[in-house]
């Protein structure tokens, strides 16, 4: 009966612990595979404005950030907006102008105060002087000294030279290091990047030229052919100016950082270029 009774309990504690290491587990796969929706939204009339809304966990976590002349003006909100969380902006404060005022004044009149008295103490100082001399004599045999022993301490540090620099550190499997870790980071940037824009953009400079660049530049883009995604270069306009809207979609998932960091730590030249660095 009493074994009957530990083992229930046990088969009780056992459930309880893996409910938990599970409801754990579905978490981190939560927070690492749900993505975070971004949308870029910029208006171009008179100003220049861009709103940028932020979305995470199903829209449980918003934010939303707006930017235009007046200056940035953030909000963020939980609960699927119910929630909203104030940012204290902080107010220009006046004072510290009439304060500067106030403090300037007091200078001038204490430094036509210290005129008077430099004259008073000029006697004073050429009384000390000869004790000066004397002190400053001791100092330098004092400093002297000192700079030895550092000289010493310098020269038993050797410096490398540029052929073991280069030796040391421009190795190939540095070099595949590297190569590694931009090909990390362009497979970040293709992640993040929008997926979906949509939009019309009138655009024009005071030289056809210069306009032609800019649309040479831009077709070369491959982001910039979107169906929804239109671009109307002025040749003939006398002034620069840009209007339209232009609105970009996308999503971040956290869980390709974990990735791309695991495997920069699993390989074996962006491991040992790390050892360099910390060496250093």
């Amino acid at each position: 009966m009493v074994v009957h009774i530990l083992l229930i309990i046990l088969k009780v504690l056992g459930i309880i612990i893996l409910s938990v290491l599970g409801l754990v587990v579905f978490l981190i796969l939560m927070v690492l595979l749900m993505p975070v929706r971004y949308k870029i939204t910029g208006y171009s009339e008179d100003a220049m404005e861009l709103d940028i809304k932020i979305s995470y966990l199903l829209c449980f976590f918003q934010g939303l950030i707006f930017i235009d002349k007046d200056g940035v003006r953030p909000e963020i909100s939980l609960l699927w907006g119910l929630v909203k969380i104030p940012i204290k902006k902080k107010k220009p404060d006046y004072t510290k102008d009439f304060m500067d005022s106030d403090e300037e004044e007091k200078e001038d009149e204490d430094d036509e105060e210290s005129t008077f008295e430099e004259d008073d103490e000029e006697d004073s100082f050429n009384d000390d002087e000869e004790y000066s001399e004397e002190s400053s004599d001791e100092d330098k045999k004092l400093l002297s000294s000192k700079t030895v022993k550092k000289g010493k301490k310098k020269k038993s540090k050797k410096k490398l030279s540029f052929s073991e620099v280069k030796d040391k550190w421009l190795t190939s499997s540095n070099k595949e290091a590297v190569k590694f870790f931009l090909a990390q980071v362009g497979y970040i940037i293709k992640k993040y990047l929008p997926r979906k824009a949509s939009g019309n953009l009138y655009f024009g400079t005071n030289d056809p030229a210069t306009t032609g660049e800019i649309v040479g530049t831009i077709s070369v883009i491959p982001f910039m052919y979107q169906r929804g995604l239109h671009i109307h270069p002025d040749f003939e306009s006398e002034k620069f100016y840009i209007r339209g809207k232009l609105e970009a979609k996308g999503f971040v998932q956290p869980g390709v950082l974990v990735v791309v960091l695991v495997r920069l730590l699993i390989n074996k030249n962006t491991r040992n270029l790390i050892k360099l660095f910390l060496e250093k």
